[in-house]
């Protein structure tokens, strides 16, 4: 009888024992597949673009002192850490101010990891406000991790943290000079509305094709003697549009632009926002600038009006976008248009103003109409401005 008392006296202890062990060892578990790692840290590593064959190590990326800009979700800035409390894009600039008040100009670098399929148009807000901090340098962060592997085993490696960049010149604001002479040096790439990329409005076929012409351009360069002005380094710039207007245009596909860019040899990389280049008419070697204006057949036929939303018959209210309004941006859209002979607007750029509500006052602007423009009895084209105001929702 003692024995079966025994049993029965020690057997709860047991099971109690072995749910114990069963816990340690699910938590020794939990540890070596990465799984305790914070949810948003974890998503973060996940998210970022991947397998960026020219992207470099940062060892300062994931230190304390580097100001990092996390944006894993459209609408939604984290700083320094996924799952610190959110921002809006309105208390950005406040913030960086801070951070870049004690550091040298050398230290004013600023990380952005955001998530791959993040519209391109966010990251543009971001820049536009970096840019009004004055900052010159911004490095995205992108993950060593091959994007096709599965990590999903019991004992599958924790996925590191982002630790490889693209360092990148932000282009500052400049005035428009319409007499001032075309760079013939001047390298300036997109993405074209086929999603093909584009050099100088030449369209290639896809981005390999891409880094074999840039191969090709800075090679020649090299064999000439084709420095950057006042300097004895070989002019290697290229200027990466970055889109403001396409709203179906992700980051993913702007970093793979970028790694394209990269790995043709440029050095530095700027974003550009809404800068036009001259036409170049031959690539890789031989640069041809913009016939002079006085030669082209149709120019009489093109005038200038200036701030025109006082001659539309019809002007459409823009609509007011979400993420826009889920950081409260607002003031006034420059966009040129172009009204051909029947008062139609046949081309509208937005060329000033919040990059989210850029492409809402474009889409506005082409549907407006207007009365058909004389001139000595014929009628003409006339490039001019229409101006949309935003007000941010009270």
């Amino acid at each position: 009888m003692r024995n079966r008392n025994d049993a029965n006296k020690f057997g709860p202890l047991l099971a109690a024992a072995l749910v114990a062990a069963t816990s340690l060892a699910c938590t020794f578990i939990r540890d070596l597949t990465g799984r305790s790692v914070p949810d948003g840290q974890r998503i973060l590593a996940e998210r970022v673009p991947a397998g960026m064959e020219h992207a470099v190590e940062d060892p300062e990326a994931n230190r304390p002192s580097a100001f990092r800009i996390i944006m894993l979700d459209p609408g939604k800035i984290t700083l320094k850490d996924p799952e610190s409390q959110p921002i809006d894009i309105t208390t950005l600039g406040s913030r960086v101010q801070e951070a870049m008040s004690t550091k040298t100009p050398d230290e004013r670098v600023v990380y952005i990891a955001a998530a791959a399929d993040i519209p391109t148009s966010e990251v543009a807000a971001v820049i536009y406000e970096l840019r009004r901090q004055k900052i010159e340098t911004v490095k995205l962060l992108t993950s060593e991790r091959d994007p096709e592997a599965k990590g999903d085993g019991l004992f599958a490696e924790p996925v590191a943290a982002p630790n490889r960049v693209f360092e990148l010149q932000i282009e500052p604001e400049r005035e428009r000079d319409i007499d001032a002479k075309p760079n013939p040096l001047l390298l300036f790439v997109r993405t074209g509305d086929d999603g093909r990329p584009v050099i100088n409005n030449e369209t290639k076929a896809d981005l390999k094709a891409l880094t074999t012409l840039l191969n090709e351009i800075f090679a020649e360069r090299e064999r000439n003697g084709v420095f950057r002005a006042d300097t004895n380094e070989v002019e290697k710039t290229v200027l990466v549009k970055l889109s403001t207007d396409e709203t179906d245009r992700k980051y993913g596909d702007l970093v793979k632009l970028i790694n394209a860019v990269k790995g043709g040899g440029a050095s530095p990389i700027s974003l550009a926002e809404d800068y036009s280049p001259p036409i170049y008419r031959e690539l890789p070697t031989t640069f041809e600038e913009m016939p002079d204006p006085s030669s082209r057949k149709d120019l009489s036929r093109v005038i200038s009006g200036g701030v025109v939303n006082g001659k539309a018959t019809f002007l459409p209210k823009p609509e007011y976008p979400p993420a826009a309004k889920a950081v409260r941006a607002s003031g006034a859209v420059n966009v040129e248009i172009m009204i051909d002979t029947d008062g139609n607007v046949v081309e509208a750029k937005a060329v000033s103003g919040h990059p989210l509500l850029r492409q809402s006052a474009v889409t506005a602007a082409r549907s407006a109409k207007f009365a058909p423009t004389m001139l000595a009895g014929k009628p003409v084209k006339v490039k001019g401005v229409l101006v949309f105001r935003f007000n941010a929702p009270e």
